[in-house]
């Protein structure tokens, strides 16, 4: 049996594809969650746990420490607002994946146009 060897050249186009893929991945990702909290309901959810229990508060001004409480009733106003700063967190984190990925691509970009020289 023939063994198959790879050069360097074509792994780094592996890496490259790969590497794009994961790119256009988290600007879309980074679209989307944009698009969610634009459309997510004013303010910030804030949770105390009590023990046995949680209670909720919305707070839109950040002077207000305590914010409006919110009841049973205003649930899914709660699961909204917390949807809404894990979407901020995401698209911080998609951010900083998306440079590294990008100052990545570029490098292999660079290594595969000098490699054909």
């Amino acid at each position: 049996m023939k063994e198959v060897t790879y050069d360097q050249y074509t792994w780094n186009d592996i890496a490259l594809s790969i590497l794009l893929e994961r790119k256009q991945y988290l600007e879309d990702l980074i679209k989307n969650k944009t698009v969610s909290i634009s459309e997510a309901p004013e303010g910030h959810l804030r949770a105390i746990d009590r023990g046995n229990y949680y209670q909720y508060f919305r707070r839109v001004d950040p002077k207000d420490s305590t914010g409006e409480y919110l009841t049973k009733e205003k649930r899914e106003l709660a699961r909204q607002l917390a949807q809404k700063d894990y979407d901020r967190d995401a698209i911080n984190e998609a951010q900083r994946e998306l440079a590294l990925v990008t100052g990545y691509v570029e490098h292999l970009k660079k290594k595969i146009s000098d490699s054909h020289l």
